[in-house]
């Protein structure tokens, strides 16, 4: 069965535009500041990167549950770069994803790090950008015992 997902776009003026995501909500993005931009909105690489970030976090809270491991804090941290080709043209080259962890047992480390393990490999907003840019996940697990 598949599944589909809408995003409708609006044209604000300039640069500028509004997305309405599905029956959730809006927001507004722009062109970035260092091309001809504005500053205060979204910008479209920072939406990307979002979305590889949620969804391999949804996968990872998902994966933790159902091994019933009981996670204190989450965070991730990361980036995503961008460089000139050698057409001179702005390509996406590489994403870093930092996971930050803090779990109740030491005991779940095994079932932790299957869990993200999980998550590269099923998160399908990571496996389809994996074909066009290089992503590193890095984790760093902590335990209150």
């Amino acid at each position: 069965m598949a599944h589909e997902f809408y995003v409708q776009v609006k044209w604000l003026g300039g640069v500028i535009g509004e997305a309405k995501l599905g029956d959730t909500g809006t927001l507004k993005f722009a062109l970035p500041k260092e091309f001809g931009g504005v500053e205060g909105y979204f910008k479209p690489e920072e939406l990307l990167l979002t979305s590889l970030v949620a969804c391999y976090s949804v996968v990872v809270w998902r994966a933790v549950a159902k091994q019933r491991v009981e996670l204190l804090d989450y965070n991730i941290d990361s980036k995503l770069v961008m460089e000139k080709d050698s057409e001179g043209r702005n390509v996406l080259t590489k994403a870093v994803v930092n996971v930050n962890i803090k779990a109740k047992r030491r005991e779940d480390h095994d079932k932790i790090m299957r869990a993200l393990e999980i998550a590269e490999k099923y998160c399908p907003i990571g496996r389809a950008l994996n074909n066009s840019l290089k992503i590193t996940y890095n984790a760093n697990v902590t335990y209150e015992d």
